[in-house]
């Protein structure tokens, strides 16, 4: 079985980095929409649960987008 996957090559690959990016759903950093070095983002339980909470909500509603994940977001902290 090959486990080599053609599109990152390896920790440094700009596809590695974006995918740290995507996930960081609840990063508190300044400017998180820019792309920063994944050493920089903690993915944790807490990501996963606010992409659960989204799939839920579009899964059960529709409810696609920004104004879905400013809902989720929005309640971050409360």
């Amino acid at each position: 079985m090959n486990n080599i996957n053609p599109v990152v090559t390896g920790p440094e690959s700009i596809y590695d980095e974006f995918s740290v990016f995507l996930a960081d759903v609840d990063s508190k950093l300044t400017d998180n929409w820019k792309p920063g070095k994944k050493n920089d983002r903690a993915i944790d339980g807490a990501d996963a649960t606010l992409d659960l909470k989204y799939f839920g909500i579009t899964t059960n509603n529709h409810k696609y987008g920004k104004e879905t994940w400013d809902e989720i977001l929005g309640t971050l902290g409360q």
